[in-house]
């Protein structure tokens, strides 16, 4: 598929980011292979599990993640996937069948889910128990998975070494005691890494049924969204910048469209916030560079001359 548009974006840095110039959008960006996690659909797949992987296919989707199979075998999956041209590199299995019925889900996995997804919830039981060693899990932090641990547990986070060939991939962050107060000392933040994430869309028919609701969604969505980052809503929410620009893509025209007549409730964070961002930022930086920390002062410095050069761009 080519030409995918996007909404808006999530990431950890996201108002320094969003103060880039706009990247030019002329260029192609092909995207070879889209995937759909089958969960989303867990209504409608135990109705008609035949029926509804060829609609995901007719739609243009190329790899499932199935989340059950349904009084399927292996077999008769493999055989539903491959007549409608699509794979499925993984499958969602609970732990006690990885467990108990090994040979079933090497099986599975042979025949063509290659990567096993495990419940976490279950996993992290095991590490209680100390029946496995560590876990790896990607979530908004703060993760509710986590917040109900305590120290007492006997459990605790690993810090990630934030090597060039890391932080030339992820970016920099830190788990910190306001996150998880049970489990991260308030002296002792645990570095890791953070990624972003991006809201996609089709690039749907003009004026078709699935356009038009896309452009409710957008309306709503973008209307409301000031009130996400008020008390109550995840934090997560106030790293969304929906302004931001993605280089090789271009924004779903009604996307673009509100945002030219809302300029001012889309508008990024204030200074004070995109200061203390900027701060943060530089400080992993700085941490990830094996480089000594900047005074106040100098940090100061440095934002003024983003701040210039932030105007330089806008001229």
């Amino acid at each position: 598929m080519k030409r995918r548009t996007f909404i808006g974006t999530s990431i950890a840095t996201a108002a320094v980011f969003a103060a880039r110039p706009s990247w030019s959008a002329a260029a192609e960006h092909e995207i070879k292979k889209v995937g759909l996690q089958l969960y989303t659909l867990r209504e409608e797949m135990p109705k008609d599990f035949e029926g509804t992987i060829a609609k995901v296919g007719a739609t243009g989707y190329k790899e499932l993640e199935f989340a059950g199979y349904f009084n399927h075998s292996p077999k008769e999956v493999r055989a539903i996937v491959d007549k409608n041209g699509l794979t499925a590199p993984s499958t969602h299995i609970p732990y006690d069948i990885v467990e108990n019925k090994w040979p079933e889900t090497l099986d599975a996995a042979q025949r063509g889910a290659g990567r096993v997804v495990v419940d976490y919830e279950a996993l992290v039981e095991k590490l209680r128990k100390g029946e496995i060693a560590a876990l790896a899990f990607v979530a908004g932090k703060p993760a509710p998975l986590f917040r109900s641990i305590s120290g007492e547990d006997g459990l605790h986070f690993l810090a990630i070494p934030l090597r060039p060939e890391v932080t030339a991939a992820y970016v920099p962050t830190r788990l910190t005691a306001q996150d998880y107060p049970g489990l991260v000392p308030g002296d002792q933040p645990v570095d890791t890494v953070a990624v972003g994430a991006v809201l996609a869309a089709a690039n749907l028919q003009y004026g078709s049924e699935r356009y038009r609701n896309l452009v409710n969604f957008v309306e709503a969505f973008f209307t409301g969204f000031q009130t996400l980052l008020e008390p109550g809503h995840h934090p997560k929410w106030r790293e969304v910048n929906i302004t931001a620009d993605l280089p090789g893509w271009r924004r779903f025209p009604p996307a673009e469209e509100w945002l030219q007549r809302n300029m001012q409730a889309a508008a990024p964070p204030n200074l004070q916030d995109l200061k203390t961002i900027f701060a943060r930022f530089i400080d992993e930086r700085q941490q990830a560079a094996g480089g000594q920390p900047m005074s106040q002062q100098e940090k100061d410095q440095l934002f003024g001359q983003f701040e210039l050069w932030q105007k330089s761009q806008t001229r």
